[in-house]
């Protein structure tokens, strides 16, 4: 089991690393899940080496990542995971657990699935946003 939690901007909010912990302890609890201190993030543009670490030492059919929300997935570096997925083809099929969405399903199928999601998103802003400048 990894808990992941991170201080980035996800979804266009922060929610501070000590609530992010109260909750996934919360939802393991409800989730009868055993609850394990987070692995946290260190917050640089564009690395998620702690991630990374994470989710290479941890390959086996019994992990699952517990994160708050899929969108702290590394959507902004989204070319380099891909090949981090592609040149580590165990980890997509590691289970991930989401608190806030509640969402569970495969590594690969979640970030292939929300990666067009927040491509779409960030699009329907950046059109909405040039249009209405005045």
């Amino acid at each position: 089991m990894i808990f992941y939690i991170t201080q980035r901007e996800y979804g266009g909010f922060t929610i501070p690393i000590p609530i992010q912990n109260a909750y996934l302890r919360q939802y393991a609890e409800m989730k009868k899940i055993p609850f394990y201190l987070p692995i946290s993030e260190v917050c640089y543009p564009n690395n998620y080496s702690v991630l990374y670490k994470a989710l290479k030492s941890e390959i086996n059919a019994d992990n699952i990542l517990v994160m708050i929300s899929v969108f702290q997935l590394p959507f902004d570096a989204a070319s380099e995971f891909d090949e981090f997925l592609i040149s580590n083809d165990r980890i997509k099929d590691i289970q991930v657990r989401t608190a806030l969405e509640g969402l569970h399903g495969t590594l690969g199928v979640l970030w292939n699935k929300y990666k067009v999601i927040n491509l779409l998103k960030s699009k329907v802003i950046s059109n909405f946003s040039y249009k209405t400048k005045i």
